[in-house]
């Protein structure tokens, strides 16, 4: 775990044309430093020249300014601030840009400090910036070539704060308009009014009154850091489509062929087959047999209970596409959103042939706890309708209580699962049981499909007959 941040602070100390000193805002500084250091966390210090940097909004009646001021290892540290290629940036949780209106001029276009906070961020690392010091953000570019702050929430010194101390057309550019102009959704508050905007682990602030704020927002992004494993997940576990479908063995081969295979669409005509599923299901598990169904005549419906509504403590994240679409997996890669066709509470059973769950361990792990999954799986098997499954497909068998006195099979490390369940485990890549066909996983995919497709044609007629 890093513990060190590194500070940014400017070098310039003329506003433009005007004679006027500037340099770092002092409380933009300390603020920030005392918040930090309390936290356990190192501050070092850098600038575009290196050395002494000017100082600027000196006021020691602030009794953190004071504190800052009279800090003897604080005060070494910033007058003897780092030059960019002096900078260790592998050692570095954070960077922080303080403001002050010098950082207007020697930040935009300093190279070397946009690749070490470039660097720090593809890390794993966070950015903030306070005031004006989101002059340092506006040309950082991330290794995909777009700017950091495109399309992210942030906020600095707005067009209105600096019109109201009449340098708008002193300072090179405007911050606001720039950040816009970059791409960043831009945030503010009233004049002088404190506002701090976090996305992600970007963390920016609006002028000085933001400035204790900032660094509060930037410690707890580092503090949740601390939960996370090292190391971006860049090269994730995952299932491997062209892999199974390519593998010369015999399972294989199998499922290739299948694939390959001439269909009869009018096999399965009138036929109807409701998958039931939900988010983190397998996605070759659902796409394959839908497809091999399909191409037959079948009529497959993707049904799935409703967005989940979980409370604000739980701390999860559901996308607002998920009123219409369920997230698929590839073992433990996300893998895109399927539409829903129908949604559960509005489903009946009647209305289909068989019903099919795939796996994927996140999907039946939620569907063996959804009360509408359950009755429909309950009813379609008392309804005599075939009810089929892979994987982990099973566990959603046994929560509905349609494993005990069965011959079954899944995937291997349900075994125990199913037979303390009362179910008799068979390995085998296909076993079927008075209504139930069970699999043990992808590689079982083509004997799966095919005991679908003769289960279906072997039906007296499709129940969906007469509509």
């Amino acid at each position: 775990m890093k513990k060190n941040v590194l500070f940014v602070v400017t070098s310039h100390d003329k506003k433009g044309s005007t004679g006027q000193p500037t340099g770092y805002y002092l409380a933009e500084v300390a603020h920030p430093w005392a918040v930090l250091t309390k936290a356990g966390y190192t501050i070092h210090f850098v600038s575009p020249q290196g050395g002494t940097p000017p100082v600027d909004g000196y006021n020691l009646n602030d009794p953190i300014n004071k504190a800052f001021v009279d800090d003897a290892t604080a005060q070494a540290g910033i007058n003897a601030s780092l030059t960019p290629a002096q900078v260790n940036l592998d050692q570095y949780a954070a960077i922080l840009y303080a403001g002050g209106h010098g950082t207007m001029w020697d930040f935009a276009d300093n190279t070397e400090l946009a690749r070490i906070a470039a660097r720090i961020y593809e890390n794993g690392g966070a950015v903030a910036a306070v005031c004006h010091g989101p002059a340092g953000l506006v040309n950082i570019k991330l290794s995909d070539g777009r700017y950091l702050v495109d399309g992210k929430r942030v906020n600095a010194f707005t067009n209105e704060e600096e019109i109201a101390v009449k340098l708008e057309t002193v300072v090179p550019f405007l911050l606001e308009s720039k950040l816009i102009e970059r791409g960043a959704k831009f945030e503010k508050a009233g004049l002088w009014q404190p506002k701090v905007v976090v996305d992600g682990r970007l963390v920016t602030g609006q002028n000085p009154a933001s400035a204790t704020s900032v660094a509060e927002a930037l410690l707890q992004v580092l503090q949740m850091a601390d939960l996370a494993v090292e190391g971006p997940a860049t090269d994730v576990m995952g299932v491997s489509t062209e892999q199974l479908l390519n593998v010369p063995d015999a399972p294989n081969k199998a499922l290739r062929d299948l694939l390959a295979a001439p269909a009869d669409p009018t096999q399965l005509a009138g036929k109807r087959v409701a998958i039931v599923v939900t988010d983190g299901v397998e996605e070759i598990e659902l796409t394959f047999v839908r497809t091999m169904l399909q191409r037959r005549g079948a009529t497959v419906h993707v049904v799935s209970p409703r967005k989940p509504n979980y409370p604000p403590r739980f701390g999860a994240h559901v996308p607002a596409n998920r009123d219409t679409h369920i997230s698929t997996v590839k073992w433990m890669q996300n893998s895109g959103y399927l539409k829903i066709d129908r949604f559960l509470p509005d489903t009946k059973p009647a209305d289909y042939d068989l019903v099919y769950i795939p796996g994927g361990a996140w999907n039946p792990d939620a569907l063996r706890a959804d009360a509408d999954a359950l009755t429909f799986i309950k009813t379609a098997h008392t309804l005599n309708i075939p009810v089929a499954s892979l994987c982990h497909g099973p566990w959603v068998l046994i929560s509905a209580g349609l494993v005990k006195g069965r011959r079954v099979t899944a995937w291997w490390n349900m075994h125990d699962d199913l037979r303390n369940a009362g179910g008799t485990v068979v390995d085998e890549p296909l076993v079927t049981d008075r209504g139930l066909i069970t699999a043990r996983g992808p590689i079982d995919l083509a004997p799966f499909v095919n005991a679908i497709i003769t289960t279906l044609v072997d039906q007296k007629k499709p129940v969906s007959a007469g509509r």
